[in-house]
This record gives C-alpha cells, sequence and structure tokens, in this order.
C-alpha cells in the first residue's frame, strides 16, 4: 500500500483515507500574512481552515474591553471545526499571529 502525501495538518492527515479523499476535491489552499482575520467574533463561519504553516491566535475581548489570547493554533487543529455540525457564529477573533497558510473548505460541504 503506497502512502499519500501528507495534507500537512495533523488533524487532516489522521482522517481515514476515504474520509480525506472525500473532502480533498473541495479543499483550497490559501495563504495569510501576519494579522489577518479569518473570522470575527459574532461572525458566521464561511470556511472551516486547517492551518498547514503560519500559527493562529484565538482572541477573546474582556468585558472591560481588552483583548487577550486565549489559544495559539497551528498545523495540528481547525478554525471553525464546529460549525460542520450547524451554522454558527464564532465565538472568537480567529487571527494570524505568524503567516502562513491553511487548506479551507466551506462547512456545508
Amino acid at each position: 500500500m503506497a502512502l499519500l502525501p501528507s495534507p500537512g495538518n495533523r488533524l487532516l492527515a489522521a482522517l481515514p483515507s476515504g474520509d480525506f479523499d472525500l473532502l480533498a476535491p473541495h479543499l483550497q489552499r490559501m495563504s495569510f500574512g501576519l494579522d489577518t482575520v479569518l473570522v470575527r467574533m459574532e461572525e458566521q463561519f464561511e470556511h472551516v481552515y486547517f492551518p498547514v504553516g503560519g500559527v493562529v491566535a484565538f482572541l477573546v475581548e474582556m468585558s472591560d474591553g481588552h483583548t487577550v489570547a486565549s489559544t495559539l493554533m497551528g498545523s495540528e487543529g481547525a478554525v471553525g471545526a464546529l460549525s460542520v455540525l450547524s451554522s454558527s457564529r464564532s465565538p472568537v477573533t480567529a487571527t494570524a499571529y505568524v503567516a502562513g497558510s491553511a487548506l479551507r473548505i466551506p462547512p456545508q460541504n
């Protein structure tokens, strides 16, 4: 059995090959620069992002108006993964902390 090339994201790479094959035709590669906003708090998710390079910060707005980074994520996860279960709004702002790239897919696919 031949090994498939890694998609560059560990979450996607962990999928059984049949499941990944269903997603692959719908994945789009995109690049993002420093401070690029992938989704803003309270916005609908237009895409699920699977980072393959760079770092994404999840920013939370505190009641006093300050913003703090609650999570940093790289190629081990996904931004907006739960939006595939139902239409939802983002509880955080996801922004690029380090420039990189991602594979993205609309949540309805």
